[in-house]
């Protein structure tokens, strides 16, 4: 009977020292991961810690950008409006100063 508790009693121990071999390996692992997770977090700290600034300035930089676009906008209906006039007296000075004869016919070729 002796034996059979010391048999037991080695069987237990062994299977606790399996267990805490394995305990022993995962919290290394889990050390590891801790470790990885950190610089990590630093990398991630350092890269992001700038992004408010980059996005400032690259806001100002859309809105510069933004009025910049207006004001060229403005300028090209200026000069399509100084076209048009262009046009508009270019085909007057041609009826205008077309002889009476041209006239006519052109009158009658609508």
């Amino acid at each position: 009977m002796a034996t059979g508790v010391i048999l037991i009693n080695i069987c237990v121990a062994a299977f606790n020292f399996y267990l805490a071999w394995k305990l022993w390996k995962l919290r290394g692992a889990i050390a590891t991961v801790s470790e990885m997770l950190v610089v990590a977090e630093r990398n991630t700290h350092a890269v992001l810690s700038r992004a408010p600034q980059f996005v400032l300035t690259r806001q100002q930089g859309t809105r510069v950008l933004r009025q910049r676009y207006r004001h060229t906008q403005l300028q090209l209906q200026q000069v399509q409006q100084i076209l048009a006039l262009f046009l508009l007296l270019s085909n007057f000075g041609r009826s205008i100063f077309r002889p009476k004869t041209q006239r006519r016919r052109a009158f009658f070729a609508r």
